[in-house]
């Protein structure tokens, strides 16, 4: 049986205004997947949701080549791949998305640029659990299947697959993604998707180590982009200044560019990482108790189930730097089991190890960097890795130090009170 063996090996968007635009799609389909279900065995747990991802994938290039040809699939072309998403327990992230896809292969008026939304689900899922590869994959088949898409969809996901391509290690690649998010946003006239194209490049030039480059490029988009009313793409460059300013080591900078971002942000779910990365910087900057209020407002109030996670985690942290093994316990407990994404588990496995070091608990300290490493080493999380073999490599009852900040300056003060006041207000509204 044959699942979407028809090929797609159009190599041109069509986007709804603007002329065609060359993209450079995958050699070989959907490689990421073949390679996935090379080292899985048919027992794993892992085969049946990777198989279901790529059948659907594949029956969406299917759909998309007969549907230009005014055709429809047949009914059992689709059954198989209906049977095998079928098949993923009920409460699998992936799921929902694969099954809304095959669903909408299914109905006779739907066209596939209706369904490319579905596909971005699908994306987010493989990006949460790390699956980098997985991830830019999906996107490129957005990207291959775009006729008559939404633009501002479709620039978007040469932008995702770019991310997910750098966070994979394939930093070349990424750069030629960018390059052609920013071909399809100038074939339409988007100067949001243009402005994008230098912020992309900018946190690639960060991931380089090459802070002067990432500095310039978002120093020239702050500059435009007010002037041309792209607000949202002003407060992501703020925020990857904020990202620049941390790696300087200069925290109350990155507390000042990020706080900006935030109410230039319409989006909650990067409005709340923006008040992460916030409360993150605050913290490395000394000021623990505003990181305290930051983090417990995202335990509170955030939308995504991730973004709490991650805010758990720094609270983890945080109580082990303030010694509070009350505390320490507590988000410990309530993090514990959880069906983390990968770096969030190397870094709850670290946090944890520093606080069981900090309260002289030196085996089980061990035990959970030990655990930080090997999540580290299978994930290619270099900057958890390094860091959980420093903390062991101290001398035992040596304590990891973060010194706690003066009196701060009167732009990070607004910052700490205004982290308080929303630590108040969500204080309150969990009360009431």
């Amino acid at each position: 049986m044959r699942y979407g063996m028809r090929r797609n090996s159009e190599t041109f968007v069509y986007l709804p205004r603007g002329p065609r635009v060359q993209i450079s799609p995958p050699l070989l389909p959907h490689l990421a997947f073949y390679e996935a279900l090379a080292v899985l065995d048919e027992s794993d747990a892992l085969w049946k949701e990777t198989v279901a991802g790529l059948l659907t994938l594949r029956l969406f290039d299917s759909w998309s080549v007969v549907h230009r040809r005014g055709e429809r699939l047949q009914a059992w072309e689709v059954a198989g791949v209906a049977e095998a998403v079928d098949e993923l327990p009920q409460l699998h992230l992936a799921r929902g998305s694969l099954a809304a896809v095959v669903a909408a292969v299914r109905e006779p008026d739907t066209a596939p640029a209706l369904a490319l939304p579905l596909l971005a689900d699908y994306a987010r899922a493989l990006r949460f659990e790390a699956k980098w590869l997985l991830a830019a994959d999906v996107f490129a088949t957005m990207l291959s299947n775009a006729y008559g898409g939404d633009e501002e969809l479709l620039i978007t996901a040469a932008y995702h697959r770019g991310f997910c391509l750098r966070m994979a290690g394939q930093l070349d690649a990424a750069a030629a993604s960018y390059d052609e998010g920013r071909a399809l946003a100038a074939s339409c006239g988007n100067e949001a998707g243009l402005l994008e194209a230098d912020v992309s490049h900018a946190a690639l030039a960060l991931h380089r180590g090459n802070l002067p480059a990432a500095e310039a490029l978002l120093d020239g988009v702050i500059a435009r982009a007010g002037g041309s009313g792209c607000m949202r793409v002003l407060s992501h460059a703020l925020h990857e200044r904020a990202h620049v300013a941390a790696r300087r080591g200069r925290f109350d900078d990155a507390v000042v560019f990020a706080y900006r971002a935030l109410p230039l942000c319409t989006d909650a779910d990067e409005r709340d990482r923006i008040l992460g990365d916030i409360a993150t910087a605050m913290g490395d900057a000394g000021h623990h108790a505003a990181a305290w209020d930051g983090h417990l407002v995202l335990t509170a109030t955030a939308r995504a189930q991730e973004t709490r996670w991650v805010a758990l985690a720094n609270l983890i942290e945080l109580a082990a730097v303030r010694g509070d093994e009350a505390n320490f316990e507590r988000f410990r407990s309530d993090l514990a089991g959880r069906p983390l994404p990968a770096y969030l588990l190397a870094h709850y496995h670290l946090f944890t190890g520093i606080g069981y070091r900090r309260f002289n608990q030196p085996e089980s300290a061990e035990r959970e960097l030990g655990a930080a490493i090997a999540v580290a080493q299978r994930y290619e999380l270099n900057e958890v890795r390094i860091r959980a073999e420093g903390v062991l490599a101290l001398p035992s009852g040596a304590a990891v130090a973060r010194p706690a900040a003066g009196e701060p300056a009167a732009p990070v003060a607004r910052v700490i009170e205004a982290l308080r006041a929303m630590r108040e207000m969500a204080d309150a509204t969990v009360g009431a």
